[in-house]
């Protein structure tokens, strides 16, 4: 079986980029859970073969200087992949990750449509979702399983009433894709109810460790509460 990875972080080679366009205003949790998770299937020589990426980041004006992103190829823990490129233009921001995520993937589906391959798919976001659904229905040697990190009724801003109304429409559409996905990697196990797993496969995943190298001190001083700076490009 063959795994292709739909990912939404900030890969080093555009880390930069993304940082100064976006002023550094980026979905860091994201980013960090993911790095994580490919260099510990890096670790375990379980890797997935490709990776079809779309940064998650603020859209053009409000949150982003840039209004088009290009496509780039990377390697990120010995896994190929591509940052698909995309219209970052609010409203018509998801629609454009749609259909740049179905090319991209075809690209590389049409190349493995004798193996078995799983879709492995970031978060219950609906552009990916939808673009993986519909993949399955295409490609009959396809099935999908979800990392659900957070319900959808929690993404987002829910401080006007524009925002609540347009959250809540695309709450109902992410669940009713939600039946489609043969699998699942869960954070919490309360997650299964809420999602109707049923029987089908589930894997809780409560958190996930990325060690660090600690530098010694000759002294040691006395801390109370120490912050520090993450830095995207490791």
């Amino acid at each position: 079986m063959k795994v292709l990875y739909l990912g939404c972080f900030c890969e080093p080679t555009i880390s930069t980029f993304i940082k100064e366009c976006t002023k550094g205003v980026i979905t860091v949790s994201a980013t960090t859970f993911q790095k994580a998770l490919l260099a510990g299937c890096n670790e375990c020589g379980i890797r997935p073969d490709y990776i079809v990426n779309v940064p998650d980041i603020g859209s053009f004006p409000f949150r982003c200087n840039n209004l088009f992103f290009s496509k780039s190829k990377f390697e990120y823990a010995s896994i190929k992949g591509v940052n698909a490129s995309f219209f970052n233009v609010t409203y018509l921001k998801k629609c454009s990750i749609y259909h740049t995520i179905m090319r991209e993937a075809k690209l590389w589906l049409n190349k493995n449509r004798e193996e078995k391959v799983t879709i492995l798919v970031y978060s219950l976001i609906y552009p990916y979702l939808k673009a993986a659904i519909d993949l399955k229905k295409m490609y009959p040697n396809v099935q999908i399983c979800c990392i659900v990190l957070d319900l959808p009724e929690y993404f987002g801003d829910s401080t006007s009433l524009l925002y609540r109304f347009l959250g809540n429409l695309e709450t109902k559409r992410i669940y009713s894709l939600v039946p489609s996905v043969d699998s699942f990697v869960l954070l919490t196990k309360y997650m299964r109810e809420k999602l109707n797993v049923g029987l089908r496969p589930s894997l809780l995943l409560e958190g996930i460790y990325n060690p660090v190298c600690i530098v010694p001190q000759k002294k040691r001083k006395k801390t109370i509460l120490d912050f520090c700076q993450l830095d995207l490009t490791d």
